[in-house]
């Protein structure tokens, strides 16, 4: 069997499409048993941002919550009483970043809240470039790419940090058949 190849924002789309149908028909939102969370509410609040007028309130109040639940450090943990971790902090400032991007008057403490968690990676990692970024989570999970991978990807989609411009192709082909 053969499966249709998508670009990336076909795939994109095709994601977005899916988490938004898993919401409760009646409220709009996701329910679950899950404490309160830097990582789903970041989450969620990316996936709404290109969603209907309703969704953007949603994304905007998501927003607020994970700046009104930074940490005095600037960085994110995994639950409000949680020490910041490399992991939230970065999928957390993904989405305010992206937030910030689409909304630039969305709200007015954005700024803040980047300035205080780019600092936080910053002391951590040393830059806020991809490849730091990338041996910093090496340094975390290792080779298991099993949180790796998702963290990267989803900063990828939000743009949070740019990715280095992929390897030229060698030869003269066109990649495969």
């Amino acid at each position: 069997m053969f499966l249709r190849m998508m670009n990336r924002e076909q795939v994109v789309e095709a994601l977005r499409l899916k988490v938004l149908g898993l919401r409760d028909a009646g409220t709009g939102v996701w329910t679950g048993e899950l404490a309160p969370s830097a990582l789903s509410t970041a989450l969620a609040t990316a996936v709404l941002l290109d969603g209907d007028a309703d969704d953007a309130r949603r994304a905007r109040a998501g927003v607020r919550w994970l700046i009104d639940n930074v940490n005095a450090d600037g960085g994110w943990g995994d639950t409000p009483d949680s020490p910041s971790n490399l992991s939230a902090t970065l999928i957390a400032r993904g989405a305010v970043e992206v937030f910030a991007r689409k909304f630039p008057r969305g709200l007015e403490y954005t700024d803040g809240a980047l300035a205080g968690s780019g600092g936080w990676v910053i002391r951590r990692v040393g830059s806020l470039e991809f490849p730091g970024v990338v041996r910093a989570l090496r340094g975390v999970y290792g080779e298991d790419r099993t949180f790796a991978a998702p963290i990267l990807a989803f900063l990828a989609l939000c743009g949070s940090p740019p990715p280095p411009p992929p390897p030229p192709r060698g030869g003269g082909g066109g990649g495969p058949p």
